[in-house]
Order: structure tokens, then sequence, then C-alpha cells
């Protein structure tokens, strides 16, 4: 489904419905995990594993990077926004973010 334009189509379809009332909203924001740590080796391992597709970090495709495509500029950074709790093993992992917005009006 990567490059599909599916997630392209799905966002812009969001940030519609967001610009109508009740929202009225003028401003998109949202955080993802940053391109630095999904192009760690042990993501990108866990990546082919889920997809069955290997990939080098130089040809991944990070989620903050399409968001850059998609219009949204990087606005603030956070290295311990969330915790990750392994369910197997209980270990814990500290995920870094990025915040991104993007005027939609």
């Amino acid at each position: 489904m990567q490059s599909g334009g599916f997630g392209r189509s799905a966002m812009h379809q969001i940030e519609h419905v967001a610009t109508l009332p009740p929202l009225g909203a003028t401003t998109m924001a949202l955080d993802t995990a940053t391109k630095e740590y999904q192009t760690r080796p042990e993501c990108l391992a866990f990546y082919a594993k889920t997809t069955g597709r290997k990939v080098e970090a130089k040809d991944f495709r990070s989620n903050e990077e399409w968001y850059v495509r998609q219009g949204y500029e990087a606005i603030a950074r956070d290295d311990q926004a969330y915790t990750w709790v392994d369910p197997k093993t209980a270990v814990q992992e500290v995920i870094p973010c990025v915040f991104l917005k993007k005027d939609i009006v």
C-alpha cells in the first residue's frame, strides 16, 4: 500500500473535515516517532519482520519525512515523549517524537 496515494488521500480528507463545523480548524498538529528512531537497526529489523521487506536506512521512508512532504513543519522534539512496554518481555523503551504542524486554511 505504500506509494499508492492512500495515506496522502486519507490525510487530505482528515484535514478537510477538520476545517468544517464544529471544529473549524485552521491548523493541524500531530506527533510521530523521529526519523532517527525509525531508522535504527532494531526498528528496521522489526519492519522487515512484520512486512517481509528488508530495507536499508537510506531507503526507508520515515513518518517524519512523509509528513514533511505533505507540507507539515517540525515545531518541537521530545526525546522522551512516550514509553513503550514490550508485552512479551515487559522491557520499556523510550520513544522520541517530533511534533509537526500545518496550516490547512
